[in-house]
């Protein structure tokens, strides 16, 4: 995975997204991009393709910088993976954010104190709303159609986001462990808990 960042007015800030909700595993689940490596593939080029794919926003595979790993355990299906979690720039910030629907539905730009926030298990946060940008529904319903037909092809990005704004508590609640824990390294990394 890839905590993909750009310069924000109060410091850096970090993309993190929301998987789509037809997804086998993980659905609706907070993340950062990432996925499968491909056979000989180099794990950071593989992670910043799957940023680009997944986001629209390019990182430069040869200035990630590997800051964690997590090992995620799905006990129902008795499998395991290791997750590498790197950390690198956006090259481009004025990008304009392109999700791909047939893996993504929302995404938020957090900076420092909205990930501090997302870390912390004990504290309830309420009234934190930050601005999320998300898939339209006709999108996603015809993403959903395609998928069922098997005429879905990935790779389509949808730049024509709606901004709605979420609650950092809903957000945190469905927030995979493994990258909470990206979260957290990152602001060590960064001294900023």
């Amino acid at each position: 995975v890839v905590l993909g960042y750009r310069s924000g007015q109060d410091g850096p800030e970090l993309l993190l997204t929301q998987r789509a909700g037809h997804m086998r595993t993980y659905a609706s689940t907070w993340v950062f991009p990432g996925g499968h490596i491909d056979p000989g593939e180099a794990p950071p080029v593989a992670a910043a393709r799957e940023f680009q794919e997944e986001t629209g926003h390019s990182i430069n595979a040869d200035e990630l910088e590997l800051i964690g790993t997590w090992q995620a355990k799905v006990p129902h299906k008795l499998r395991q993976y290791v997750i590498l979690i790197y950390a690198g720039k956006i090259t481009n910030p004025k990008e304009s954010t392109a999700l791909d629907p047939t893996e993504v539905q929302s995404a938020a730009w957090i900076g420092k104190d909205i990930a501090k926030l997302l870390c912390c298990k004990k504290q309830l946060v309420r009234d934190v709303n930050i601005p999320v940008l998300t898939v339209p529904e006709e999108e996603k319903r015809l993403s959903m159609l395609k998928e069922k037909t098997g005429t879905l092809k990935a790779g389509k990005k949808v730049t024509r986001l709606h901004e709605k704004v979420m609650s950092v508590e809903t957000i945190r609640r469905a927030l995979a462990h493994g990258h909470r824990f990206g979260v957290k390294v990152w602001l060590e990394k960064n001294r900023v808990l």
